[in-house]
């Protein structure tokens, strides 16, 4: 399972136009090195999109618990990862051989969708899509607790959490090596 995932290539490339120009990853570092404790409060707000789901979907304890994480991280290595986002994947991905899940959404304000997981199908050979174009975002796993611990999620209109097994992603076979997008409910937020 990818949660808002960094692939295929997130850096802006002659052989890559989808991706993000290098001037973004040189403000991050810029940012990061003159006020490292700002930069990581900023990047914890859009993490979890904190104006919006702030004190509903993500309490005040869950986002302090990261806070303290990124706290205590050593400043010189809160800077140098960001290079890592910069990492071309694109090789690597068709050797996945295995069903890949990729949750992502379009609030995602760390990894746009539209330059990671958007272009993951083609790249992964057999792999399902859930799109959520509100909730999906990195912080998901914070908000969604029970449905993620609790086997993942449910498709509409299957009895079954596609997270439990693989002939429950649909009908997959071990050729099938389909692309199929769902819209995706988390099995505690039904309506």
């Amino acid at each position: 399972m990818l949660i808002s995932p960094i692939p295929p290539f997130l850096l802006q490339a002659g052989d890559n136009p989808d991706g993000l120009p290098g001037s973004v990853f040189d403000g991050f570092i810029q940012a990061a090195r003159a006020d490292t404790p700002a930069w990581m409060k900023g990047f914890l707000d859009n993490f979890y999109n904190i104006d919006v789901f702030g004190g509903t979907r993500v309490s005040d304890q869950a986002f302090q618990a990261s806070w303290n994480v990124a706290a205590a991280a050593s400043a010189t290595a809160a800077m140098a990862c960001i290079g890592t986002w910069q990492t071309d994947f694109r090789e690597d991905l068709p050797k996945i051989d295995v069903l890949v899940l990729v949750v992502q959404g379009d609030a995602d304000r760390i990894l746009p969708y539209p330059n990671t997981g958007k272009r993951l199908p083609g790249l992964i050979k057999d792999m399902d899509l859930a799109h959520d174009p509100i909730r999906a975002r990195p912080g998901l796993p914070a908000d969604h607790r029970t449905a993620m611990h609790n086997g993942g999620y449910t498709w509409p209109g299957s009895k079954d959490c596609c997270l439990a097994g693989r002939s429950q992603f649909g009908s997959h076979s071990s050729t099938s090596r389909a692309v199929h997008v769902w819209p995706w409910v988390a099995s505690d937020q039904r309506r």
